[in-house]
This record gives structure tokens, sequence and C-alpha cells, in this order.
């Protein structure tokens, strides 16, 4: 960091570099105000398919300290992130239960002077869509970082409604059918109830 960044990088400017495991982990701190749990990839193991699986219980980190006034203030600005007037209302429309987000752009390069113009762009230059989001606000169950890479549009319009389908998988059991993703077809494939899979 030079001097002078420390503004740029408070609001999220600047050299800013994290993974997307980073930003969920940062999402469920907010979710949890300031409760921290060491992020894992991994739910449970099981040796054979006959054996009951080891669940993983989730290890506590240190807190992160701060008035209670302040994790509110922030949870009920990322739920407005998802309301209407929010960047990401449209995401959020008709959900059967509370979210809160934060959409976002990431620059691939610079730009020395001029504007921005995602279409007189190559792809491989255009910005990267981003949404960090959890729900239900009231009593978190599930946090998400989606980030989609060369994207043709921002966060809200197109990062955050990929995390609400995923919400609404992971809480309302809901798995849309086929659709048509900047040209490739997405088949979710649906685990029936009856039916775990923990390979």
């Amino acid at each position: 960091m030079v001097s002078g960044d420390t503004v740029n990088i408070g609001i999220g400017q600047g050299y800013w570099l994290s993974t997307p495991l980073q930003l969920a982990h940062a999402t469920t701190i907010m979710a949890n105000h300031g409760k921290r749990l060491k992020p894992h990839v991994l739910r449970g193991v099981r040796i054979a398919k006959n054996q009951e699986e080891t669940v993983l219980k989730p290890e506590p980190f240190p807190d992160v300290a701060a008035e209670p006034r302040f994790w509110d203030l922030t949870v009920q600005g990322m739920e407005n992130v998802m309301r209407p007037g929010g960047t990401a209302r449209a995401a959020g429309a008709g959900a059967a239960y509370r979210m809160a987000g934060k959409t976002g752009t990431a620059q691939v390069f610079g730009l020395a002077g001029g504007t921005y113009n995602a279409g007189r762009l190559a792809k491989r230059l255009r910005d990267h869509a981003l949404f960090v989001g959890f729900a239900p606000v009231d009593d978190p169950k599930i946090a998400v970082a989606v980030i989609v890479e060369n994207a043709s549009g921002g966060g809200g319009s197109v990062a955050a409604p990929i995390a609400r389908k995923v919400m609404d998988a992971y809480l309302l059991k809901k798995y849309g059918n086929e659709e048509e993703v900047e040209g490739e077809a997405i088949v979710p494939e649906a685990v029936p109830e009856e039916e775990e899979v923990h390979d």
C-alpha cells in the first residue's frame, strides 16, 4: 500500500485483492454481527456409504468488536440494496425471505482517461460483476459471494440474480429449469430429498 491508498481501500477502490471465499467470510461476519467462524468447504466426512457421516463443527475465531448499532446500520444498508431503489432490487423482488447484499464491480484494467464502454472492449477486458449477500436477515443461514468474470453488466443485474437462485435453492429447495446465461445452457441438477450426496 502506498501513501494515500487508505481512503481508497476503505471504500473498496484501488489495489484490493480478495478471493470469493474471503468475500463470503466477510459477509458471514456482517450477517452474524461480528461473530467469526473458520470458513471451510467440507461439510463432513463419511468413510463408506453404509456409515454415518461425521459433520464438522464450526470452529470459532475471535469476534470482531463493534458497537451493535454499527452492525445494525450496516445490515440495514445491505437490506436496502435488495429493496426498491437499491442496486440489486430486481434480484430481491418477491423473495420469500429477507435478504441483505452488496453489489460491486472489479476493474480488469485501468482507463487512462476516456469513458468505460463494455461494448467497445474485448470481452477479456470487461469488468467483473460482484455480489455478496446473506439470508434470511433475521436468522442468517447462508452467505454467498458471486463473481461473474468479464460480465456484460454490473453486480446488481448479473451477479445478484445468480446469488438469489443459490439462496432459493438452499433455503426453499427451489431449483430452476434450464436457462440461458451468456450463450451457455445451465441445467441445475436437483437432488431428490430422500437421496443425499456426500461424495
